[in-house]
C-alpha cells in the first residue's frame, strides 16, 4: 500500500457517521492529519469530547451529536458539512451499514457527494453475524450499481470474514495474522477512499476474524 503523503486530502471535505467507534476515530485522525477538513458524528458523549480537544492537531472542523438509536441524526452531520463548506467528497459510514433506515438517512449526503467530481464512499462495519455481514455486502453493490460511474462505494468488514467477498487484492490490503488494531483499519479504509483505490468499486474488504 502506498505511503500516504499528509497532503493526500488537501481541501477534501470529508464526513465520518461515528467517531465513537474506535475505527471511526482513527479514520477521521489520519484523513484531518492528511489534509482534509473533517466532520464527524459521535454517539458518544465522552468521546465527543475527546474528539474536540483532537481538533487542534489537523482539519477535524466539527464534531456532531449523534444517536445510535436514531439514523436520522446523521442529517445533522450533513448539515454541518453542507453549511460550512457546502459539499462532501469523502464518505465513511460506520456501523449499522445493512440497515434500511441508515441507507436512507445517507440520501442527504448522496445529493452533497454528486455534486463532486470524484466521490467516494466507504461503509464500515464490525460484525460476528453472517446475516448482518451479508447486509454490509449487499448495501455495497446497491448503492454501486445505483449512483452514477463517477462514485466509488466500497466497504471494510472486521470480524466474520465475507468468503463472497474473497478478492485477489484482499492478501495485500489485509495480510492474514491473528487480530487488527483500528488504526490498521481506518489505513485499509482511508485508502479505499484516496485516488489510489480508483480502480476498486462495489467490493469489500476482510479484516481479521
Amino acid at each position: 500500500m502506498p505511503t500516504p503523503s499528509i497532503h493526500a486530502f488537501a481541501e477534501k471535505v470529508a464526513v465520518v457517521t461515528d467517531a465513537a467507534d474506535p475505527v471511526g476515530k482513527a479514520v477521521a485522525i489520519q484523513l484531518a492529519l492528511q489534509g482534509a477538513y473533517v466532520v464527524v458524528g459521535c454517539s458518544d458523549p465522552e468521546a465527543r469530547e475527546a474528539l474536540k480537544e483532537l481538533s487542534e492537531i489537523g482539519t477535524l472542523t466539527s464534531v456532531v451529536p449523534t444517536s445510535k438509536s436514531s439514523p436520522d441524526s446523521l442529517n445533522d452531520v450533513f448539515s454541518i458539512a453542507a453549511a460550512t463548506f457546502g459539499r462532501i467528497d469523502l464518505l465513511t459510514v460506520v456501523g449499522s451499514a445493512g440497515s434500511q433506515r441508515t441507507a436512507s438517512a445517507l440520501q442527504p449526503a448522496i445529493m452533497l457527494l454528486e455534486t463532486r467530481p470524484k466521490p467516494r464512499v466507504v461503509f464500515y462495519d464490525r460484525t460476528q453475524a453472517e446475516g448482518n455481514a451479508d447486509g454490509l455486502l449487499t448495501t455495497v453493490e446497491h448503492f454501486a450499481s445505483e449512483l452514477s460511474g463517477k462514485f466509488r462505494i466500497n466497504g471494510v468488514v472486521a470480524g466474520e470474514p465475507l468468503k463472497v467477498a474473497e478478492r485477489s487484492y484482499d492478501a495485500e490490503l489485509v495480510p492474514a495474522r491473528e487480530g487488527r488494531f483500528p488504526d490498521e483499519v481506518a489505513r485499509i479504509i482511508v485508502f479505499l477512499l484516496s485516488g489510489e483505490a480508483s480502480a476498486i468499486h462495489g467490493q469489500v474488504i476482510k479484516s481479521g476474524k
